[in-house]
């Protein structure tokens, strides 16, 4: 049995049409299929990679045809040479025929560049990549290292046949580097805006911005650290299906509370809803939770109950005391627990000196020492817990710790062994924020959107 697989092409206005032969695919009816029915993995491979070739081939020509002439009198430019550009999509590696034009007409004397020649197929493709490999590229480094993206992508596609890892860092590197510059100027616009008086009645559903942060390993920096922090945060919104997630790695930049509000601004909050923010109180996310619109700053109480237990287990440790006394202390600071819960918290500190004074821990080196100054330090940010949350508002950033894990733990620290340059992680991270919120199509669909006129690459550097 043979099978011949045709493309034909119609050209508008040309007769007759033409006929290409994609592939051949061949069986013997008289053999079992044991190997299996239909077609396999490397033949439907190569079957669209001929046919790329022939849909690359014919576009080329017809997109030649058009940009080759004279812009004024429709006449056809002199071709200086002709060289291939190297085209790479998802079915295959192909070579594409570029001529170089003159630009100055013979016809007419008109000229179509400031320079002497022109090439239409070479302004076309800047990027020489088509986008959507670009795209999977994006999808699968974002969630697995590049490596493992590199294996999948050669195994799925004929074109990963030819695709070292160290491309897919750099194109994944690009696509970062590209909304990183996005995200500047979204920054930049938003500390130009003004920013809305106090006054002004604040009108929507109430919005929680939880922020935390997580370290992944770089090379040794100026000031001798290996750990870089990487500010994670997640959006609370009822109004959103799904959960936004955003993070970038920038040092001590005074400017991540304008980030965090672009970041609001892109998913559709304006300066007027009141924003929440729910962190711990961490130097490593002071400027990041300093937004224009945020009414308010709340300590969160997931780390104020993980430093609690931690002070509750060293209270069953305490040495010289027998178990009655013991109880008494963990029951003393369990009530102090529940005060602070309540928006009691000058009774809270007030239970835990006393408490002090009986165990005999002096100073802030020891368990009950740092509750008491983590909370001195962050009273400004404590709040009733109870009532918030009789209210449904949010008063935890167990989210932002889960966002640290999923975006930060489970790519870029693979139990430490990966090392990062700070540009190199901010790029992955805004790439992989951006594949995980479901925004990598429509990003892509807007920088390369399907209605773009191929007549304009002709025009670039045009004079009259």
């Amino acid at each position: 049995m043979r099978i011949s697989i045709q493309a034909c092409i119609e050209r508008a206005g040309e007769q007759p049409s033409k006929v290409i032969e994609v592939a051949v695919i061949e069986r013997n009816a008289d053999v079992a299929p044991a190997s299996g029915l239909g077609l396999f993995i490397r033949e439907s491979q190569e079957i669209l990679r001929q046919l790329q070739t022939v849909v690359l081939t014919e576009q080329v020509d017809q997109f030649i045809r058009i940009t080759g002439r004279c812009q004024l009198c429709g006449g056809r430019l002199g071709i200086k040479d002709t060289k291939f550009l190297v085209y790479r999509t998802a079915f295959g590696k192909a070579r594409l025929r570029s001529p170089r034009f003159y630009s100055y007409c013979s016809a007419c004397g008109y000229c179509s560049s400031n320079k002497g020649t022109l090439s239409p197929l070479a302004q076309a493709l800047p990027e020489r990549v088509h986008p959507q490999w670009t795209w999977l590229q994006c999808r699968y480094a974002s969630v697995m290292s590049y490596r493992l993206a590199q294996i999948f992508l050669r195994d799925a596609f004929a074109g990963g046949r030819e695709l070292p890892c160290s491309s897919v860092k750099l194109n994944v590197g690009r696509v970062g580097q590209r909304l990183e510059q996005e995200a500047q100027r979204a920054t930049m616009m938003m500390a130009a805006v003004t920013a809305p008086p106090r006054s002004s009645p604040l009108t929507g559903t109430p919005i929680g911005l939880q922020i935390d942060a997580g370290y992944i390993k770089t090379p040794r920096q100026e000031d001798g650290k290996r750990w870089t922090p990487v500010v994670a945060s997640k959006l609370i919104w009822p109004k959103t299906p799904r959960t936004h997630a955003h993070a970038y790695a920038v040092g001590r930049d005074p400017t991540q509370g304008l980030r965090q509000q672009a970041f609001l601004q892109s998913v559709g909050i304006g300066p007027q809803a009141p924003v929440t923010v729910i962190s711990d109180g961490g130097d490593d996310i002071s400027f990041a939770c300093k937004l224009p619109s945020a009414t308010a700053r709340v300590l969160d109480w997931y780390h104020i109950g993980m430093r609690f237990e931690n002070l509750l287990m060293a209270l069953r440790g305490l040495r010289g005391t027998d178990a009655y006394s013991k109880n008494r202390l963990r029951e003393r600071v369990l009530k102090a627990k529940w005060l602070l819960w309540y928006g009691e918290s000058k009774r809270c500190l007030e239970r835990l000196e006393s408490v002090r004074r009986d165990t005999g821990w002096v100073g802030a080196r020891n368990p009950l020492g740092r509750v008491i100054r983590y909370l001195r330090c962050c009273s400004r940010y404590l709040a009733n817990y109870q009532q918030r949350r009789a209210q449904g508002l949010p008063i935890s950033s167990a989210g932002a710790e889960s966002v640290v894990d999923y975006v930060i733990g489970q790519r870029m620290k693979r139990n430490g062994h990966m090392r990062w340059t700070i540009a190199g992680a901010n790029g992955l991270l805004q790439v992989r924020c951006a594949v995980l919120n479901g925004e990598d199509i429509s990003n892509f669909r807007r920088w390369y959107p399907l209605g773009r006129q191929i007549m304009p690459y002709a025009l670039v550097d045009c004079k009259v």
